[in-house]
């Protein structure tokens, strides 16, 4: 027998769904209309032989959407292109059992993907969101088996390391400073010099910066964890300047409202023009840092903690750059045999 309780909470109201039954868990779904709650409970009433035919599983009967909709709902991810991907297969999928989402059916659908032009790192990503969503429903629906678990993923390149040579970073480097946004080399030595990401910089506010100590502490985009970041003498003297009365502004503020991000790809598309630099995105100012210090002979771990990897695998794509150094040290012993 299926109930529909009306609940209200921080979200509004919502309907929750519930089918007892004798000797097994509860089926319960919730629905931010009651409308849906009815069909589903009418789907649910309606199907009792199938459910038990299939060993009572109630994946047998909850639909993609309404899965979907619910782990939307209890979404609390930072990166905001997860929820993108998970939106894309809530589409891609809408209107299904989830016993019909097959081994067969995510091939196929990650084959489509990569038809589209997206590389084997993207793939990669969607295929993950679609693995996250199923051991979701295996956890909550008693679906059977996550079937993304049992296709391999795509091999993927190596990163790619691209970064200023010092002729490059003093071009570059005046280009900002003669920008129409007068905090552009700012910015760009903040990146130099911390390693940070593009939208740790940007998401920063003056609550965040602490000039006594020289740091400032960032959220980080993918894994939702706050790190902090050396602000050396020339930046902490530069910010001193800038500080405003009020901490909730932006320390690179949008001139419209200094409490929102400033939208920077038109100034930094036109610093690179004049820079003369190609094939040169935000981004590799990060792998920049990361170089110079590998040059200098900092170890990976060292590397890694400032730039806050999860992995010792992502800082290796600079070990390269370490042997180099070797062979340089070895060399400048030679001259003295």
């Amino acid at each position: 027998m299926a109930t529909i309780r009306r609940r209200e909470g921080k979200k509004g109201v919502t309907y929750q769904v519930r089918v007892r039954r004798s000797g097994h868990r509860d089926i319960t779904e919730t629905f931010d209309r009651k409308s849906d709650a009815e069909v589903f409970a009418r789907s649910v009433e309606g199907d009792q032989d199938r459910l038990r035919a299939l060993g009572q599983s109630e994946a047998a009967v909850v639909t993609t959407d309404g899965a979907f909709d619910r782990y939307i709902r209890q979404w609390n991810g930072k990166d905001h292109t997860g929820l993108a991907r998970i939106r894309y297969w809530q589409e891609r999928l809408s209107g299904r059992l989830l016993t019909d989402i097959d081994k067969p059916t995510v091939r196929e659908e990650l084959h489509e993907l990569a038809d589209g032009d997206r590389s084997a790192s993207t793939v990669n990503r969607y295929h993950t969101s679609l693995s996250a969503f199923l051991q979701f429903c295996v956890e909550e629906y008693d679906l059977q088996v996550n079937v993304a678990r049992q296709i391999r993923k795509r091999k993927e390149p190596r990163g790619r390391v691209r970064y200023l040579t010092d002729e490059e970073r003093m071009v570059l480097l005046a280009a900002c400073d003669a920008s129409e946004w007068p905090l552009l080399g700012l910015l760009v030595r903040m990146a130099l010099t911390t390693g940070a990401r593009r939208s740790e910089l940007l998401g920063l506010t003056w609550h965040d910066i602490d000039l006594d100590r020289g740091t400032a502490t960032v959220e980080e985009d993918k894994a939702g964890e706050r790190r902090t970041l050396p602000l050396v003498p020339e930046i902490a003297s530069a910010l001193r300047e800038l500080r405003p009365n009020d901490f909730t502004h932006r320390v690179f503020p949008n001139q419209d409202d200094p409490t929102k991000k400033k939208p920077i790809d038109g100034v930094w598309k036109t610093a690179l023009r004049r820079a003369g630099l190609t094939n040169f995105q935000f981004h590799d100012l990060r792998h920049t840092a990361a170089s110079y210090l590998a040059m200098t002979g900092r170890s990976l771990p060292q590397i890694g903690y400032l730039l806050g990897h999860k992995s010792p695998t992502t800082t290796q794509r600079y070990a390269h750059l370490q042997g180099e150094l070797v062979h340089e040290l070895a060399g400048d012993l030679a001259k003295r045999l």
